[in-house]
């Protein structure tokens, strides 16, 4: 192991954790996201609470954290994989069962 680069301690954020620290490094407040992403202030907040039971559903939440993550300057698609790994969202396409014709 090299000593070049001192070992820092690892320290591991939530998705909605990164989500408001960058929001607020950037000085900007939900509504102006809400604004210019055209998603509701409401689930904004829900996303940096982790508390992806609050959002319409779990088709909406990779979409509403790769648009809120690219739009902060984060690497979207690794914000979504960070939230699959963290929160075990499996986001898939919804199953529709019909009724069978008798």
């Amino acid at each position: 192991m090299s000593d070049d680069h001192p070992t820092l301690p690892h320290i591991e954020l939530s998705v909605g954790e990164v989500l408001r620290r960058a929001r607020l490094q950037y000085g900007l407040d939900h509504a102006r996201i809400s604004h210019d992403l055209r998603i509701r202030a409401v689930y904004l907040d829900a996303l940096e609470r982790n508390a992806y039971d609050e959002l319409p559903g779990k088709a909406y939440v990779s979409g509403f954290v790769r648009a809120y993550a690219d739009y902060l300057g984060l690497d979207g698609e690794k914000m979504v994989g960070l939230l699959k790994q963290q929160a075990a969202v499996v986001v898939t396409r919804p199953v529709y069962v019909f009724p069978e014709a008798k």
